[in-house]
């Protein structure tokens, strides 16, 4: 619940702040709703959005850096794998 008199304190306070500041803000320039349905053009996605030339050619690019790093992960663990059942596990003599 908010009490009505610290609410009338707090509004107060802040009119009494930006009588200073409401010197300094020019007024607003007249609005022409006119202007705005004499903007003729087209309408096309910018850089971030649209698709270019190269676009194809990255994503390929992109998708043989990740198949190429799957396939190095693969086989070091194959390596790795086939290395370990080579090897056979040393008994260590009990001291």
């Amino acid at each position: 619940m908010t009490d009505a008199r610290f609410d009338g304190a707090i509004w107060s306070g802040l009119e009494r702040r930006l009588t200073g500041v409401e010197a300094f803000i020019p007024d607003a320039p007249p609005w022409h709703p006119s202007t705005a349905a004499e903007l003729t053009g087209t309408v096309r996605l910018g850089s971030a959005f649209g698709r270019s030339s190269g676009a194809s050619w990255s994503r390929r690019r992109r998708l043989v850096q990740v198949l190429v790093v799957v396939a190095a992960l693969i086989g070091r663990s194959l390596i790795s794998l086939l290395f370990a059942m080579s090897v056979p596990y040393l008994m260590l003599a009990p001291q």
